[in-house]
């Protein structure tokens, strides 16, 4: 019978029972595991087919449980990072929208449901009545919303100044397209009062 011979000069002392070397690591993965008991339990049902074996020995062996991979929360934005990214979304065409997410907490579709109607900047006040939901990356209509979810919120005076801001630029573009611009009455459109913000 051929012995294996140890690859290299001389040959390494055997090492004591129970013991392995130190850079050993113990064991597979339970997904290594489960692709090479998936190999073997295919060639032994193909050995079993061709009367090699009587029963094939891999079917009942137990395996080892996928290690789920621990979620990560995200973690919210400091009082200083939202803030700078206030101030630098000020430069955007929605930056109103943008402060009414970070003051109110409203949902996507809310926010993109804001209609002029709604809103009452004179009390600080907005109905949230109107969704919109985003389907192909486009802004349509939802009837979805519960009789619970119509609520009222409560604006404060740096919303309210943006939003007051974004209404005068809604007019002004009005005035401009005259009887070219979209009615609707949404408040976060495009400069043609039509073309609701795209959602991804």
């Amino acid at each position: 019978m051929r012995h294996l011979v140890p690859v290299g000069e001389g040959s390494r002392d055997p090492l004591p029972a129970g013991t392995h070397p130190e850079d050993y690591v113990p064991g597979l993965s339970p997904k290594s595991v489960r692709n090479i008991h998936r190999l073997l339990h295919r060639a032994l049902s193909d050995a079993v087919a061709w009367d090699y074996l009587v029963f094939n020995p891999a079917e009942h062996a137990a395996l080892p449980r996928a290690r789920r991979r621990g979620r990560t929360t995200p973690e919210p934005w400091t009082v200083d990072e939202l803030a700078r990214w206030l101030r630098h979304a000020q430069q955007d065409r929605f930056a109103a929208l943008w402060v009414l997410a970070a003051t109110t907490g409203m949902r996507r579709s809310e926010l993109l449901g804001v209609r002029r109607d709604l809103l009452d900047l004179d009390t600080g006040t907005l109905k949230i009545d109107d969704t919109l939901i985003s389907v192909g990356g486009r802004a349509e209509e939802s009837d979805g919303k519960s009789d619970a979810g119509v609520r009222q919120v409560s604006l404060d005076a740096f919303p309210v100044a943006g939003l007051r801001q974004h209404l005068a630029m809604l007019d002004e573009e009005r005035e401009a397209f005259g009887r070219a611009y979209a009615p609707g009455g949404w408040l976060f459109v495009g400069r043609t009062g039509a073309g609701h913000i795209r959602t991804r």
